[in-house]
């Protein structure tokens, strides 16, 4: 009969296999939506720096840039002070 033909039997297991999944678009668009509100937070600290240095008349160099010199410029020094109370902007700069 039509309950026991193998079109019925793969349809049904079929249903019962979408219904058991965790949609994917929802969790994906979850991710998304972290992922920009990070780094969201990270261009307005970014961006926070460079209105201070330059309402203050300061340069945002140094002579001699570098990540892993002490001296590194205003912009960079200010960014690393600021990100270790800012902890999205402390783990993006432990990242680079």
């Amino acid at each position: 009969m039509h309950e026991t033909s193998s079109f019925h039997v793969e349809a049904s297991l079929k249903l019962k296999l979408e219904d058991q999944c965790v949609p994917l678009q929802p969790s994906i668009l979850k991710a998304r939506n972290t992922f920009v509100a990070t780094n969201r937070l990270i261009v307005a600290a970014i961006i926070d720096v460079i209105l201070y240095l330059v309402q203050h008349s300061l340069a945002l160099r140094g002579h001699r840039e570098n990540w892993e010199s002490n001296l590194r410029g205003n912009f960079k020094d200010l960014v690393c002070l600021l990100g270790k109370y800012h902890p999205v902007l402390g783990s993006y700069i432990a990242g680079q």
